[in-house]
């Protein structure tokens, strides 16, 4: 453990540095949807403010789900031929996600 002070985290996508981190605590946001499924590695290097390095890694699966089923519609209204009047008529739409399998290895 440091008994200095921390003066940098840097994380690793493989090879690419994603985040410099200066602020505790040290957590950066990713869109994985920017990159390839398949296994990746992740690499943190943190530094004091003496230089002295730590390192750490970790293999994670990046795996983002295409969603292709659509939402079906549950109810709407008025119903079908009403006849509607006035500045400010209501025309409620209720909807539901459909499931799908969350497992792209499926």
């Amino acid at each position: 453990m440091d008994n200095v002070a921390i003066r940098k985290v840097e994380l690793f996508l493989n090879s690419t540095l994603i985040s410099t981190m200066t602020v505790s605590p040290y957590s950066t946001n990713l869109d994985t949807t920017l990159y390839p499924d398949g296994v990746v590695t992740f690499k943190a290097i943190a530094k004091d403010t003496s230089g002295n390095p730590a390192h750490a890694s970790l293999n994670v699966t990046m795996g983002n789900i295409v969603d292709t089923i659509a939402p079906i519609i549950t109810s709407f209204s008025p119903a079908n031929g009403s006849i509607v009047s006035g500045r400010a008529v209501a025309v409620p739409a209720a909807a539901a996600a459909t499931s799908f399998n969350s497992d792209p290895s499926s």
